[in-house]
């Protein structure tokens, strides 16, 4: 029983050591979010952009949805998490009119540091980092505001230079 206790005990010390290192690997900035009236097809798809977030006529957005697009500044803590696990997470988390939804995932993913890997580390290589563009929307079924917070694997927000990566979006109807 005590050999139990200590193994859990190491281990979750072990964890904890560890951890920061995980969370201080996955550092990137959020560079721009621009929040869309039209349908984002792909990545590289032009938006029309929204000039205000409050009072939205909802009959405006296309599909019944609000599409976001955003690009996100990866810099050497992203690149070295990236080279040793082929993967970036990065997470939007969803409110629905103040109920939390399931998370969108809009990091990098295997499939894409694979094909993309040797261009993006050369971009690094030159500049000391590189922009990653990603896309998402949220269904405006029934509700009159959704908030909405980048975040990286551990749940911490993600910066948009100084300010927390948050956007609060409301409807007139």
């Amino acid at each position: 029983m005590i050999r139990r206790i200590v193994a859990a005990f190491s281990t979750g010390a072990l964890a904890l050591l560890i951890w920061p290192d995980l969370a201080h690997s996955q550092n990137f900035q959020i560079g721009r979010i621009s929040v869309c009236y039209n349908n984002l097809i792909e990545k590289s798809s032009p938006c029309s952009e929204l000039s205000s977030l409050t009072d939205l006529d909802r009959s405006k957005f296309a599909n019944d949805r609000v599409s976001v697009s955003l690009a996100i500044t990866c810099g050497p803590d992203a690149v070295a998490f990236l080279k040793a696990n082929g993967f970036l997470p990065v997470n939007v988390a969803v409110w629905k009119d103040g109920s939390r939804k399931s998370d969108i995932p809009i990091g990098i993913v295997q499939d894409d540091w694979d094909a993309n890997a040797t261009s993006l580390t050369g971009l690094f290589n030159d500049q000391g980092s590189f922009p990653w563009r990603t896309r998402f929307n949220v269904s405006l079924s029934g509700i009159k505001s959704i908030d909405l917070e980048i975040t990286d694997a551990q749940k911490r927000v993600a910066y948009i230079g100084r300010d927390p990566a948050r956007l609060k979006i409301s409807f007139m109807n």
